[in-house]
């Protein structure tokens, strides 16, 4: 049983529509940080929490663009094409890792 789920998990992150996830929850997780740590700041104010609130609300308006969808589908273009180039030097958890961390 554990070996199938391990199998499973493992044609799951092969799919390029995991790495497509990946990149949209490194870029909203991001923004949702911003907001976060802003409104847990000592400082933190009603006007600033809502110009902080209104810039993420403009910064996910913003993603929702056809250019940056264009961004999105170039980096998976490229991190693909770099996958491709490193066969075998890296594992794909640590592939994932250099996606977020980079």
């Amino acid at each position: 049983m554990t070996l199938l789920f391990v199998l499973g998990i493992q044609n799951q992150i092969q799919k390029c529509q995991f790495l497509i996830v990946i990149i949209i929850l490194k870029e909203v997780l991001g923004i949702i940080n911003i907001l976060s740590t802003s409104l847990q700041s000592k400082t933190a104010t009603l006007g600033k929490a809502r110009n902080v609130v209104n810039g993420v609300i403009q910064s996910f308006i913003c993603l929702r663009s056809d250019d940056e969808f264009s961004k999105l589908w170039s980096t998976v273009v490229e991190l693909k094409k770099t996958e491709s180039s490193r066969k075998g030097k890296y594992s794909l958890f640590n592939y994932y890792l250099i996606i977020l961390f980079r």
